[in-house]
């Protein structure tokens, strides 16, 4: 079960966790919550593979000059700066930032390498409209003319990334060892087995990513933002700005809703992401009431009706894509 703060708290408790900088109330929170459900224990697995990759990366790689190291933490938002070494000992150890720090900076480096390979030396490259299988037995349909994916050297063997450019729907194979990437630009899908879709468009500056099984997380390295979505969730994003997050979504392109005894105030916000609208309720005690709908293809007029029977409302239109819902049938 996700805990009910943020899911950057709880990833930076979890970083701590695994680096063993965190402190004896903090590692018995962790040890509790790996309890609670059996998708916690793999979360925390491919959290310790990821950090593990950048250990031995961190002791492999050296710096390249004072210069790039404090470009790199100055995109971190660390106010420490690098500092030469002592003859004889690693550059990387002269830096003044926390191990966590120094973790996130080589991830970073990591992504940033990983994207040039995605770029320059594909092993492979697919051009939609196409149904596709991989070498770990993943099967990925491109959507679209326009939809490309590339898949990195050494996949299924040394990692499982590929790097997508349109609309796709991933049916990933299962394997708790190493997780699925795809990357998109800047953002990160992580995946250890699911099916899932994600509809990027660089050239809108749009990400739309829905879930259908299992679990997957959304991480956006440049504004150092991250999303747990289970099945049901649809995130958006738009000209790299906060990820928005609807729920109760069975199909977001055929527009199929299914709410089951949800807040009206969850099945609005649902409804206002698919639709793209904004719907305006006058009396706030409505929005703690209950909502049970199942919803296939409905234009947004018979959908604001079924709302508003819901909680015994009712509802006008007031703009062109705007909807009043008032208190009283």
């Amino acid at each position: 079960m996700i805990p009910s703060f943020s899911d950057e708290a709880l990833y930076t408790m979890l970083c701590k966790y695994l680096l063993n900088e965190a402190d004896a109330g903090e590692r018995a929170w962790v040890d509790g919550w790996l309890t609670e459900h059996k998708d916690n224990q793999q979360l925390l697995d491919s959290l310790r593979k990821v950090l593990d990759t950048a250990t031995k990366q961190q002791y492999a790689t050296k710096a390249d000059t004072d210069n790039s190291w404090n470009q790199l933490f100055r995109q971190l938002d660390v106010a420490e700066t690098y500092a030469p070494p002592a003859a004889g000992k690693s550059p990387l150890r002269s830096v003044s930032v926390s191990r966590l720090w120094k973790a996130a900076a080589v991830i970073l480096v990591l992504v940033v390498a990983a994207t040039w390979i995605f770029l320059k030396r594909p092993s492979e490259r697919f051009a939609g409209p196409v149904q596709a299988t991989l070498a770990d037995g993943s099967h990925i349909q491109l959507k679209g003319e326009a939809s490309r994916l590339n898949v990195a050297r050494g996949f299924n063997s040394n990692n499982r990334q590929v790097m997508l450019r349109g609309t796709a729907s991933f049916d990933v194979a299962a394997n708790s060892e190493q997780p699925f990437v795809v990357t998109l630009g800047s953002t990160d899908v992580l995946v250890l087995g699911t099916k899932f879709t994600v509809d990027y468009e660089p050239e809108k500056s749009t990400l739309q990513v829905h879930v259908s099984s299992g679990k997957v997380m959304v991480i956006d390295h440049n504004r150092v933002d991250s999303a747990v979505l289970t099945p049901g969730m649809l995130l958006k994003q738009k000209n790299g700005k906060d990820f928005r997050i609807a729920a109760s979504v069975i199909d977001p392109e055929q527009k199929v809703l299914d709410f089951e005894n949800v807040t009206l105030e969850e099945a609005l916000k649902t409804v206002g992401e698919l639709y793209d609208v904004q719907i305006i309720v006058d009396d706030t005690s409505l929005l703690k009431m209950s909502v049970k709908a199942k919803l296939v293809n409905e234009p947004i007029k018979n959908v604001m009706e079924t709302m508003a029977k819901s909680v015994i409302a009712s509802w006008e239109q007031t703009g062109d894509r705007q909807f009043h819902l008032k208190k009283g049938g």
